[in-house]
């Protein structure tokens, strides 16, 4: 498949450890993909779950 990250790589593109990424999918806080013992991240996936955990500067409404 393309477009799946593997856990380093996904390190890497959200510039988290790999202990956090580990986490947060123990957490069920990013989605992943687990392939027996694999963890793998969707990288449509993980961009949009970055968008979705954006802060919008104070004073701005979004729409």
């Amino acid at each position: 498949m393309e477009g799946l990250l593997t856990v380093d790589e996904a390190a890497e593109f959200t510039r988290l450890s790999a202990k956090t990424l580990y986490t947060y999918a123990s957490q069920k806080k990013i989605p992943h993909i687990k392939l027996g013992s694999r963890l793998l991240f969707d990288q449509v996936k993980v961009e949009e779950w970055i968008r979705g955990n954006a802060v919008p500067a104070a004073g701005k409404e979004t729409k």
